[in-house]
């Protein structure tokens, strides 16, 4: 069975060269080179099931076959990693988002509700998310420290809204995080108090402007 991996793994390697750049580098994907190493090591379980049922094998695993396919593990692992972790960051974002945006539709139709001013606090510092009166909010929310949030609003990032739903407080808040360029942001209008929500095409850093955020809902 070690045999049948390190010709399999000769194979890989011969593909991948094949396609390489002078300079190295692989103009392969890594969903390419992913999917021919899961290939590979499904072959070789493939092979070793086939064995034991068959009856011509009847001793275990040797070191070398186990190390050879930790090594295999280890790098599709490598791979795959830098996907999970963007791939995770994403929906963190994406959930940031919505829990902003609704803490936000419900201050808002709470002060209508009640007929009262409520007030809304963005902390970009703790990132909790809290009302100024009991009734303003049904419950302080919380976005991952794994994300940070960035405003354009003047003083502190908060919005007031009145018992018609209006508000003297217009800004762009900005949610991003590590091992993705997909930022989030969310736009409220002066006055009306109209919002919307989309994809920032801005830096990570600096100051944040709402023209960068462009709508997606």
């Amino acid at each position: 069975m070690i045999a049948l991996a390190l010709s399999l793994l000769h194979l890989y390697l011969l593909v991948v060269n094949k396609y390489s750049r002078g300079d190295g580098r692989s103009p392969l994907p890594k969903h390419v080179k992913y999917g021919l190493l899961q290939t590979l090591i499904e072959l070789v379980l493939q092979k070793s099931i086939m064995l034991k049922q068959s009856g011509k094998s009847d001793r275990g695993y040797t070191l070398t076959e186990m190390m050879v396919t930790l090594i295999i593990i280890g790098v599709i692992a490598a791979i795959a990693s830098p996907n999970f972790l963007g791939l995770l960051s994403r929906y963190r974002l994406e959930e940031g988002l919505q829990q902003l945006l609704g803490a936000i539709n419900e201050t808002q139709r709470l002060a209508m509700v009640r007929g009262k001013s409520c007030r809304i606090n963005i902390s970009p510092s703790t990132n909790n998310i809290t009302a100024n009166t009991a009734g303003c909010l049904l419950s302080d929310r919380n976005i991952s420290d794994k994300i940070t949030i960035r405003s354009n609003f003047i003083g502190s990032t908060n919005i007031t809204f009145s018992y018609k739903g209006s508000t003297t407080r217009m800004g762009t808040i900005v949610l991003s995080s590590d091992h993705t360029d997909l930022q989030k942001c969310f736009v409220i209008a002066l006055g009306t108090g109209i919002k919307r929500v989309g994809d920032y095409n801005g830096s990570k850093t600096g100051s944040v402007a709402y023209t960068k955020c462009k709508t997606t809902e």
